[in-house]
């Protein structure tokens, strides 16, 4: 992590720091509001609110595992811990040590992105440590309930979903577009590791797959500088920071059940301005979702575009050296908890260079980001305080 040779003390001080971020990294994938809504009924401060703010963003009976919000929040965690453990060994058989294997599956399953090794995963530089990894930022980018309603015998129900559908879509078409843009695309050479991608289809899968399912995860890992990859992959891969996991996992960004929601809207309005006496039906898993759900979904879609625009303002001023192209990227990947992003802030940069001030409102955008905006509000609401 250091590099070179450290004492013994320094060592296993190291290593307990790296422990401890990264344990605190997996505590708050799940969500400090879902973490902590097993205490807050205790205190009869409103759990079920902060829940529902947290948890989907389109809530509806069936989306709940059990009645009792405690029974639901022990269930989701019981399938986080599962993940963990399995993840873990898989990533043992394939060459790490244990320490490395935790600390890594604590940050896929977390979708937070945190390593002990500064090259990350590519320090192994293995294909199925890649994939394994792969495997479980996507399963943690998707709706834990599915999760537990597979364990529980309804595998089926994964397909079911309208969401995991298109989450599925939306991975495959990126990873075979940035596949094919990498596979016949002469003179691509990453700068940070050396890998050549042209000619070579498999390299090129594996290496798409991994960043395509990292960014959209919003977990973060870099693969590779993806700045140095034709601008077709770098376009992709800049929308899916916008897009995000499923509702209810530990991802960020908007979330494809409000982006279906959205389409699905806008679709309605479109039959309706041919149509001006038909009565919308915006129905998700079969399931009609009143007016209220809707603008709920349309609200929280302005919020995130405004204050990902507000952000790009603001970044500038506070931090001159900062260019147009890298200010859109340290919003978008601020608001979205993603890490890496364009400009000054790709792979193969940091954000020391930053300014202070510029550091503290990034901080500010990334708690925004990841209590989705509503949890935020509904904290600072006094209304929720006195109920």
């Amino acid at each position: 992590m250091f590099g070179g040779v450290l004492p013994k003390g320094i060592e296993s001080l190291s290593y307990g720091v790296s422990f401890w971020r990264l344990l605190t990294n997996w505590l708050g994938g799940m969500g400090i509001v879902v973490l902590s809504i097993a205490i807050l009924p205790l205190l009869n401060i409103g759990g079920q609110m902060l829940y529902n703010a947290e948890s989907t963003g389109v809530k509806s009976q069936d989306s709940q595992i059990t009645p009792r919000i405690t029974s639901s929040a022990k269930i989701l965690w019981s399938v986080y811990l599962l993940f963990t453990g399995v993840g873990t060994v898989l990533l043992m058989l394939g060459g790490m040590s244990w320490f490395d294997a935790v600390c890594h599956m604590f940050s896929a399953v977390s979708t937070g992105g945190f390593s002990p090794r500064q090259a990350g995963p590519m320090y192994y530089n293995s294909a199925y440590i890649d994939w394994v990894l792969i495997f479980f930022m996507f399963m943690s980018s998707c709706n834990f309930v599915l999760h537990y309603r597979a364990i529980m015998g309804h595998p089926r129900d994964y397909w079911k979903d309208d969401e995991f559908r298109l989450f599925c879509w939306i991975v495959g078409l990126s990873t075979l577009i940035i596949t094919l843009s990498l596979t016949f695309t002469e003179g691509v050479r990453d700068s940070l590791f050396g890998t050549v991608f042209y000619g070579d289809f498999w390299t090129s899968l594996r290496f798409a797959a991994f960043q395509v399912v990292s960014i959209v995860s919003t977990t973060g890992y870099a693969s590779s500088n993806y700045c140095d990859w034709p601008s077709l992959t770098c376009a992709v891969l800049f929308l899916l920071m916008f897009v995000g996991g499923c509702g209810g996992c530990t991802a960020g960004g908007i979330k494809c059940v409000r982006l279906l929601l959205l389409g699905k809207i806008s679709y309605a309005e479109i039959k309706r301005s041919v149509y001006p006496h038909m009565v919308p039906n915006v129905q998700l898993n079969g399931v009609h979702l009143e007016s209220g759900i809707q603008q709920k979904a349309i609200a929280f879609f302005a919020l995130y575009i405004s204050s990902f625009l507000g952000f790009v303002l603001i970044y500038p001023l506070l931090c001159p050296s900062m260019s147009l192209e890298t200010s859109i990227a340290v919003s978008l990947t601020s608001l979205s908890n993603i890490g890496p992003g364009f400009g000054q802030i790709s792979p193969a940069y940091s954000c020391a260079w930053i300014s202070a001030p510029a550091k503290l409102v990034m901080a500010f955008e990334m708690i925004l980001g990841r209590l989705e905006l509503y949890t935020l509000l509904v904290v600072l609401n006094p209304f929720f305080w006195k109920k």
